[in-house]
């Protein structure tokens, strides 16, 4: 069985990096079986 799992983050410019890191670690450490969703709450993040 698949486990949905939602996961929110609210961000400006300042933390979308760490938001990166966080992201990138769930992704890391996930098991096999489960399947994240991810939300980005923000006011207009620049490209950078």
């Amino acid at each position: 069985m698949s486990n949905q799992i939602n996961i929110c983050l609210a961000c400006d410019n300042n933390y979308a990096k760490y938001a990166g890191v966080v992201i990138a670690s769930v992704l890391y450490n996930a098991e096999n079986n489960d399947n994240y969703n991810f939300y980005i709450i923000h006011n207009g993040l620049s490209e950078n």
